[in-house]
């Protein structure tokens, strides 16, 4: 039996704590590498950010949008300061000074992104999408076999009537 990308990486990470003591430095597994390569296969989406192509994970559990900082001069008309603490899992925390907001297209979708610049050793892909690409509300995620890729959902409003307004309906219950 294969195992479980995902199966693996816990217990590398079970294994990693249980052989540490008080204090001590642990080295952990790569597991940024690990989680990404079972990710690819499905979750990996190209997109443009103002127009230049990018090779983007999708990350809903993320709440915000990354880009690496090597493309800090292409985006420089657009750059604004900020101070972003970022933590996760882990117990390191990075700050960040810089952010845009980007036209983005994604699966032939239109929407507008704001990006946070991280270090470039801070990500396995040039953009990270997080659920803050949900502000527009109109859109969601599909990850099926084809990989994942982005719709605007067009549901038909639904109107709701109550009992007492509905013609079969008498407004008392049966007896």
């Amino acid at each position: 039996m294969r195992n479980n990308p995902v199966q693996t990486l816990l217990a590398d990470l079970v294994k990693a704590f249980q052989s540490q003591r008080s204090g001590e430095q642990i080295d952990l597994p790569p597991f940024r590498s690990k989680v990404t390569e079972s990710t690819k296969r499905v979750s990996n989406v190209e997109i443009a950010v103002d127009r230049h192509n990018f090779c983007s994970l999708i990350e809903t559990g993320a709440d915000l949008s990354f880009i690496s900082e090597k493309y800090l001069a292409l985006f420089k008309d657009k750059v604004v300061s900020c101070n972003v603490m970022l933590k996760g899992i882990s117990s390191i925390t990075i700050t960040t000074t810089n952010k845009f907001t980007g036209s983005t297209r994604i699966s032939g979708v239109d929407t507008i992104v704001i990006y946070v610049f991280l270090p470039d050793e801070c990500l396995d892909y040039d953009v990270f999408i997080g659920r803050n690409l949900f502000e527009d509300e109109s859109l969601v995620t599909i990850t099926d076999y084809q990989g994942s890729r982005v719709i605007r959902r067009n549901l038909p409003g639904i109107n709701l009537l109550s009992s007492s307004r509905h013609p079969s309906c008498s407004g008392k219950p049966n007896v």
